[in-house]
């Protein structure tokens, strides 16, 4: 994880471009981009919007750590949300990185962790624990796929996720319980 402070990392996200919007992809004369979100929570802990401000501060917390110790993440960055104007936060959700909900949700402990080409983005205690999302130029959805399965596969490394048998992962929003997609 990138060591900085959050106004070195909005400057450097205002003067870079994201890589998903290049044009440069597979079949990009027809498919702009292409997207796989997943939604994880972390078993035993109350989702989001029923967690106690401890709750999801330790969530936020173990996302940090999960950040600086992943070798997948050594170009990311992790920005508490709280510390965000309303403007910077408009910014995020301009560039993809966090959703309209999650800018305008008065939780405390919300957290976006991207990379500098902006491909990967997680949303931190948003309607889910983690929102893990992964956007490429063009038509490119099994490259996406085998790479957001390995970030999960990493977070799952160090946490247990909310998980039933008969249903799969379990998420605050009932549209996106089994896979999570």
């Amino acid at each position: 994880m990138q060591n900085k402070n959050k106004s070195i990392i909005l400057q450097n996200l205002k003067e870079s471009s994201a890589e998903w919007t290049s044009g440069q992809g597979p079949l990009s004369d027809i498919v702009i981009s292409s997207r796989i979100r997943l939604a994880r929570n972390v078993e035993g802990i109350p989702f989001p919007p029923r967690a106690e401000q401890a709750e999801l501060k330790n969530i936020f917390d173990f996302s940090r750590q999960v950040i600086e110790e992943g070798s997948l993440f050594k170009d990311s960055n992790l920005l508490l949300l709280d510390e965000l104007t309303p403007l910077e936060n408009q910014f995020l959700i301009e560039k993809h990185l966090i959703s309209i909900y999650h800018a305008r949700e008065k939780r405390s402990y919300r957290g976006c962790v991207f990379n500098q080409k902006e491909t990967m983005s997680i949303m931190v205690n948003e309607e889910d624990h983690f929102r893990i999302q992964y956007l490429l130029p063009g038509l490119q959805l099994n490259n996406i796929w085998k790479l957001i399965n390995k970030i999960d596969d990493e977070i799952e490394k160090k946490v247990t996720y909310a998980f039933s048998e008969k249903e799969g992962y379990l998420t605050s929003c009932p549209t996106n319980v089994g896979t999570g997609m």
